[in-house]
């Protein structure tokens, strides 16, 4: 590997994990806002497992397919 690809290499990782805190900030005040607004509402134990579980699911297929794309990408330099 050439200095200039091990440059490139450390610029992208230091922008994946930058992007990686963003990620997380969001999902936290994501949780968060929806245990409040769930709160709010009145809405029982049982219902509110339900819409973490839900809410959990997407978070998951959204970081996922969002590191399919990156892959994807990247195999196309």
């Amino acid at each position: 590997m050439n200095p200039d690809r091990i440059r490139i290499i450390r610029l992208h990782k230091r922008w994946a994990d930058g992007y990686t805190l963003l990620w997380q900030m969001f999902v936290f005040l994501l949780f968060v806002g929806t245990y409040f607004a769930l709160e709010q509402f009145g809405v029982g134990s049982a219902e509110q497992a339900a819409a973490f579980v839900l809410l959990a699911v997407m978070v998951l297929v959204a970081a996922i397919r969002s590191e399919e794309h990156t892959s994807e990408l990247q195999s196309l330099r």
